[in-house]
């Protein structure tokens, strides 16, 4: 038949199958790149309020740290943990911090410094 032109019903079907998989695919792809980008945000504020609690005990290191703390920051809590070791050094403390979301028991951050022991007094 001369005048036919046009697609049939069952080519209709199929190119919308090959498009469905792809947008799946997209989506799918779309969502793991979402996840990684939230992921990058979490690690950077819980760099920044690691830095936060270093300046912190930089400029307060009369004060003892607390183990334990929770600091709010972009609209989330922060649990912050505070470990002090010796060093070689007498007039040097070494400081572990970490920090992690509130309702994760692992840390997404983990900051190692030094403190000087005689910058209070």
């Amino acid at each position: 038949m001369r005048g036919e032109e046009g697609f049939t019903l069952v080519e209709a079907l199929v190119a919308l199958v090959i498009l469905g998989v792809a947008a799946a695919g997209l989506i799918g792809g779309a969502e793991a790149h979402v996840d990684s980008i939230r992921a990058l945000e979490s690690r950077a504020v819980a760099q920044w309020v690691a830095e936060n609690r270093v300046t912190e005990l930089t400029v307060n290191s009369d004060r003892a740290p607390e183990a334990f703390d929770l600091v709010e920051m972009m609209g989330e809590n922060w649990r912050v943990q505070v470990a002090r070791r010796a060093s070689d050094d007498p007039d040097l403390h070494a400081m572990t911090i970490s920090v992690g979301p509130e309702e994760q028991p692992e840390p997404l951050v983990t900051m190692d410094f030094f403190l000087d022991r005689s910058a209070g007094q």
